[in-house]
């Protein structure tokens, strides 16, 4: 991380696993630094509100990816519009 930090990076984007995400959130917002974090933010409570603590107290923004592949509903639309039938709105796409 220290080497990315050393790049000037405009935001950071986090795939790392579970474990960690709140430091590794901690370590961007105190570089001032704009994440992206898949979900969850930690693996507990504790974890969870000191990433969100250290996001707030260094002004930064955090935002949070929601993986939806394995929902049943996506990509349900757009398969039916396949078929003559209409997608409709469709809030996301693959």
């Amino acid at each position: 991380m220290a080497a990315l930090l050393a790049s000037s990076p405009d935001a950071v984007v986090i795939a790392s696993a579970t474990a960690a995400h709140a430091e590794l959130i901690a370590r961007a917002a105190g570089a001032g630094l704009p994440a992206f974090c898949e979900k969850p933010i930690a693996l507990d409570v504790p974890g969870t509100l000191a990433a969100l603590d250290a996001v707030a107290a260094a002004g930064t923004e955090l935002q949070l990816g929601f993986m939806r592949r394995f929902d049943a509903g996506t990509g349900r639309p757009a398969r039916r519009s396949g078929r003559g039938g209409s997608a409709g709105c469709t809030p996301y796409g693959r």
